[in-house]
């Protein structure tokens, strides 16, 4: 995609958006293909908003504010909130920032939830306590990206020197 034209790379898109399996890709992607092409931004917008939003930061297309606080509702539990608030400053969304900010428990929660579902435990076991300022839900996410729950990892739970 570095190297191919907006031209091919348009009139390529379905066979690459077959093989990219990566969100970062796909906005890779659109990226190089936008600015020739601006109305693309609508086929990436149904593909996936975080990427939308990213990439209208990076071309700097105007969000509007109700569109903007409309995808962050949606969003708000997703991994990538970070890169959608991100997005939102770049592009100088005071109103959706200040909607982000007056919800600042409600994202917690849904950060939560979010990690609670990957772990697939009953909605009613609590899975570690989440304090004020969510440092147990960052935490666990964390270990999450670093490959902590992966099976292949349980071989170092024989390891402990006191056993």
């Amino acid at each position: 995609m570095k190297r191919g034209s907006p031209d091919y790379l348009k009139t390529h898109r379905a066979e690459l958006l077959e093989l990219l399996t990566e969100n970062w890709q796909i906005a890779r992607l659109y990226l190089r293909i936008i600015p020739e092409y601006p109305r693309l931004s609508r086929e990436l917008r149904a593909i996936d908003e975080i990427s939308y939003c990213y990439v209208c930061a990076k071309t700097r297309k105007r969000i509007p504010v109700k569109t903007a606080i409309e995808i962050f509702e949606r969003y708000m539990g997703d991994d990538r909130i970070g890169l959608l608030i991100w997005s939102f400053g770049q592009l100088h969304i005071n109103a959706a920032l200040d909607h982000i900010v007056s919800s600042v428990y409600r994202i917690e929660k849904a950060q939560g939830e979010s990690i609670v579902g990957t772990f697939n435990c009953p909605p009613d076991q609590e899975v570690f306590p989440v304090t004020q300022d969510g440092r147990g839900a960052l935490m666990l996410r964390s270990g999450l990206r670093a490959g902590w729950d992966d099976p292949e990892m349980d071989i170092y739970n024989d390891l402990d020197p006191r056993r």
